[in-house]
């Protein structure tokens, strides 16, 4: 939180703010070893063709 009002006092432009947020996000994940079956591949793809672009 304290990340946020730091951003929030500098005084930068509009787009070095993004530029900074964007940056300093880090996202991690975790997968399991098991592989996902074609299946249920084949099964997300097709519904995902069904979704408005």
């Amino acid at each position: 939180m304290s990340e946020i009002n730091e951003i929030e006092a500098s005084p930068l432009t509009e787009e070095a703010t993004l530029d900074r947020l964007l940056r300093r996000r880090h996202s991690c994940r975790g997968f399991l070893p098991k592989p996902v079956p074609d299946a249920v591949i084949g099964r997300i793809v097709e519904i995902a063709q069904r979704t408005a672009s």
